[in-house]
């Protein structure tokens, strides 16, 4: 039973104290601490000070921090302002945080703001970050949710990634090695399963090798249990007049291997994944070489006009639907901080509706959309709705500023036009986006870092091995190399395919059709619709009707398959479909690169000329030492491209992922080569 996330409440008691009902405990007391002291606020005093920080980030290129209980935030804006005044700060801090209940954004920003007010200090800066914050905050829904602070005065970046459940499920999902922990969920007696053995076990998995860990509470129960889990614990006082803390370390530190940062990358394609991974890398400081074969970018796949941006639902809640819902909420902030040609952004994600096909599908739809109910899958109306063919039509056929020919059709009856014959999904925050424009964004946001080589086909990869770290070569039919880095990322769609170490990748490519109905032959469309095919608003001149799917390799336009889209505007938009001449219209033929499972590949390439043990798992299968994938996107790779980008960077980086465990082993490049080696097992 999946039920998607319960709200905290807004609450204080008597004391005008943050407070939880649900357990039975204040959140934070701003009045707590020495106000003569640089920052009188616990979060600085006991968990800041209780690590050591900030003197033991000083000049790192990382550092990351875990929070077991994530609150309202005040933890994370201590450290976000102590980082920000640090002259010898980290240029990326990594903030990691569980929260089982979180607050919805508006009563986030309102507890924040009279949390605040009560403090001994203004701290100004908090005020800032929490403004900075609450218009960053997630939808509420289960899994990891990755925002990123930019800070303009440091050009660094501080990186939240929210856990948003259970704490041990969110803990065992977890990649990524801790430097720090902060132990602030509810008194071990209100909310026992916040501190668990088996929870502190899996911190000292995470656990970096000169990690610290801090709790306000110093019940025995804590010290005996992180003692079981081999920290070693000492009482501890951060300042004269304040309750000791408690304060562990790891028992046995583990060897620190030290190595040369790799900050030189090779792109190979200029689509949504090659073009987002080049502004992954780059706002991490490497230089690129992105090399496409075409004389511009977004030529292929990426190339039509404009697509559509939604999620998708499951009724077992399966890993394309959590990774489309994960990339979905994920894209809202990454293309938010894009630079844009003109100050134009290049979507519109204003809502989009998932037309059911038929009365049962409606049904379907209608059980599973809507908030609060009993059906399988829950979310909030903020992520989907559902919404009857009345409704539907209303939010879909009119405009946006003001008026509704929705409702003037319907008040002279179901033949007087064009009217959806069904309800469906509503989206609020899907839409449209012109993936070409996106391409460029990318690019653009990237710099002066990125050097693009275009009308450039790589033929060949060799990898020098003798060196510290390899060195890769791209080559092209003559042999000359068009550039060298010790790190090579295909993103090239199934052209991979022709590239010895990734022919054995199971990407295909498979051909889509879409029709081009110029501006002014249909109603007016205030927003995108889908459903067995989709239709957007007018971009460009055009709407875009779309997409006819076939393993046929023609690249040239059929009036078959513009008669295949007008059925499905037929069934979009009843009585429209017939209007059109199929052997006049225009439009665009690409192939998207699927895989067998319609999962993206991502991350290190496997070593198939490597001899394999009988007993291989994905993390000790033999890879390709600097050579990664960002391929097979399919027809999500507007939803996915960002997020699958933000992985691939993280991995490459050593950086804590964005996302579950289970979902980075979903997309693992070797899965299937995994798979075909233990059939032959048997």
């Amino acid at each position: 039973m999946f039920v998607g996330i319960a709200p905290a409440r807004l609450h204080r008691n008597a004391e005008g104290l943050l407070y939880s009902p649900t357990f039975d405990d204040i959140y934070h007391n701003c009045a707590h601490g020495n106000p003569h002291a640089p920052s009188g606020d616990p979060a600085h005093n006991v968990f800041l000070r209780g690590n050591n920080l900030p003197s033991r980030w000083a000049k790192r290129g990382q550092f990351v921090i875990l929070e077991n209980g994530f609150g309202c935030g005040l933890n994370f804006l201590a450290t976000c302002a102590a980082w920000e005044s640090d002259p010898n700060r980290p240029a990326r801090l990594h903030y990691l945080a569980t929260e089982k209940h979180p607050f919805q954004a508006h009563d986030l920003q309102e507890a924040l703001k009279e949390t605040l007010k009560q403090a001994i200090q203004p701290f100004t800066a908090y005020s800032k970050l929490a403004t900075r914050l609450c218009a960053l905050w997630p939808v509420l829904t289960p899994g990891f949710h990755r925002l990123e602070l930019v800070s303009d005065e440091t050009k660094g970046r501080i990186v939240l990634t929210l856990m948003l459940g259970e704490a041990h499920a969110s803990l065992k999902q977890v990649n990524a090695t801790v430097d720090a922990f902060f132990l602030d969920g509810f008194a071990p007696d209100k909310n026992p399963a916040m501190w668990t053995p088996a929870l502190f076990s899996r911190l000292r998995q995470l656990a970096a090798p000169d990690a610290m860990l801090v709790s306000r509470h110093t019940d025995a129960c804590i010290h005996n249990a992180l003692s079981a889990a081999s920290f070693i614990c000492t009482p501890k006082t951060v300042m004269a007049g304040a309750p000791p803390i408690l304060s562990a370390s790891v028992a046995k530190k583990r060897p620190s291997i030290i190595t040369e940062p790799k900050t030189h990358a090779i792109i190979i394609g200029a689509g949504l994944a090659g073009c987002a991974m080049a502004e992954r890398l780059a706002k991490r400081g490497w230089d690129i070489d992105l090399i496409e074969r075409h004389a511009e970018p977004a030529r292929e796949g990426s190339g039509n006009l404009a697509g559509i941006v939604r999620p998708v639902l499951s009724r077992d809640d399966n890993f394309i639907a959590r990774l489309s819902r994960t990339g979905f909420l994920h894209l809202h902030r990454a293309w938010a901080q894009l630079e844009y040609q003109n100050d134009r952004p290049a979507y519109d994600l204003s809502g989009v509706l998932h037309m059911a096909q038929d009365a049962e599908y409606e049904m379907l739809q209608r059980e599973r959309g809507a908030p609060n109910s009993d059906s399988t899958i829950q979310f909030p109306a903020s992520y989907v709705q559902f919404l009857d063919s009345l409704t539907a039509s209303r939010h879909i056929v009119g405009t946006k500023d003001g008026a509704d020919l929705g409702s003037e059709l319907s008040s002279r009856g179901r033949n007087a036009g064009p009217w959806l014959a069904n309800g469906g999904w509503w989206f609020p925050q899907g839409g449209w986006a012109s993936p070409p424009a996106l391409c460029i964004a990318y690019l653009q946001s990237a710099g002066h870092q990125l050097c693009t080589h275009f009308g450039q086909q790589v033929d060949q990869l060799i990898c020098n091995t003798s060196g510290a770290m390899p060195c890769w070569h791209a080559l092209d039919a003559s042999g000359n190399i068009l550039a060298s880095a010790p790190v090579v990322i295909l993103a090239s769609g199934a052209q991979a395919a022709g590239l010895h170490q990734s022919q054995h990748l199971p990407v295909t490519a498979m051909r889509g059709q879409v029709s081009h109905l110029p501006a002014g032959t249909l109603p007016t469309l205030a927003h995108a619709i889908c459903g067995e095919g989709y239709l957007t608003p007018v971009h460009q001149g055009f709407h875009c009707l779309g997409a006819s799917y076939s393993s046929s390799k023609d690249d040239d336009l059929k009036t078959t398959d513009h008669i295949e889209n007008l059925q499905r505007l037929q069934h979009i938009l009843p009585d429209c479909g017939h209007t059109f001449q199929p052997d006049k219209l225009s439009g665009r033929v690409s192939f998207r690169a699927t895989t067998p499972d319609r999962l993206p590949l991502i991350g290190t390439l496997p070593d198939m000329e490597t001899a394999w043990r009988t007993e291989e798992q994905l993390h000790t299968l033999p890879r390709h030492n600097g050579l990664y994938g960002l391929l097979g996107l399919g027809s999500r790779g507007l939803v996915w491209a960002s997020l699958a980008a933000e992985l691939l960077a993280s991995q490459i980086c050593a950086e804590p992922q964005p996302l579950e465990r289970d979902l980075v082993n979903a997309v693992d490049p070797a899965r299937f080569a995994l798979r075909a080696h233990r059939a032959q097992r048997h």
